[in-house]
Parts: C-alpha cells; sequence; structure tokens
C-alpha cells in the first residue's frame, strides 16, 4: 500500500488519484464475495446444484429519472 493510499484512506485515494468513487475489488461489497452458484460450490456450501439457496435479503437498485425528457438524467448505471 502507498503511503498516500494509507494516509487519505482508501475511498479518497480512489477518487483523488485513479479517478473512480470506490477502491479497486469493490467498497461495500467487494467484487471476491462474488461466485457462481455451480455444482463445486453448491457442494462446498451444503447446497444442491440445481436449486438456489434461500436469501435472507432482497436488494433494489432504483432510478427515479422514470422520464424521457432530457432534463431528467438518469442517476443509475
Amino acid at each position: 500500500m502507498f503511503k498516500l493510499e494509507r494516509e487519505l484512506g482508501p475511498y479518497a485515494y480512489a477518487g483523488q488519484y485513479q479517478q473512480t468513487p470506490a477502491p479497486r475489488g469493490g467498497g461495500i461489497i467487494r467484487d471476491e464475495w462474488w461466485q457462481p452458484w455451480d455444482k463445486k460450490n453448491a457442494e462446498k456450501n451444503g447446497g444442491v446444484p440445481e436449486k438456489y439457496p434461500g436469501f435472507e435479503y432482497i436488494l433494489a437498485a432504483l432510478d427515479p429519472a422514470y422520464t424521457e425528457k432530457e432534463e431528467n438524467d438518469p442517476s443509475a448505471r
């Protein structure tokens, strides 16, 4: 880790020096946490490959700019 990155923290460093709003690998939800639900991972986690496990949370991402007028720019990508 670079000295500036330690001093500024991962978010400030990413925004200032990498021109991205989040640190590499993700901020809140890390890239390495996502895995395919295949036979290997299903068996490793005590599941069945053909059936998804139960979910504890449902995440919804909404874009409130739902009209086609130019002044309603999309707020999500």
